[in-house]
C-alpha cells in the first residue's frame, strides 16, 4: 500500500509564519520595555522638577502634580500609544 498525499502546508511556509509571529511578539515586547522605560524616566524628572515625591510633603516642593496627559510616540521599534506624561500646576515641560 503507497501511503496518500494529504494537502499540508510546507514546511518553509509554517516557518516563515511561525517566524513573522515571532518578530512581531518581539517587536511588541521591545515597544512595552521603552513605554517602561520612558514612564520612569519622565516620573523621575517630573520627581525632579518639583523637589518632592507623589504624596511626599517637603519645604524644598516647588510644584504640584496635576495628573497625566496621553501622547503617541513614535520610535524606530514601532508607535508606542498611550503614554501617559505628567503634568504640573506650573506646567512641566520634558
Amino acid at each position: 500500500m503507497t501511503p496518500s498525499k494529504k494537502h499540508t502546508h510546507s514546511p518553509v511556509i509554517g516557518q516563515a509564519e511561525a517566524h513573522a509571529t515571532f518578530q512581531q511578539m518581539v517587536q511588541h515586547q521591545i515597544r512595552q520595555a521603552i513605554r517602561a522605560t520612558f514612564i520612569d524616566i519622565l516620573e523621575d524628572e517630573v520627581a525632579a522638577f518639583i523637589g518632592a515625591q507623589p504624596y511626599e510633603r517637603t519645604d524644598e516642593r516647588r510644584d504640584h502634580r496635576a495628573g497625566h496627559r496621553s501622547r503617541t510616540l513614535g520610535t524606530t521599534a514601532g508607535v508606542i500609544e498611550d503614554l501617559p506624561v505628567p503634568r504640573t500646576r506650573g506646567g512641566f515641560r520634558t
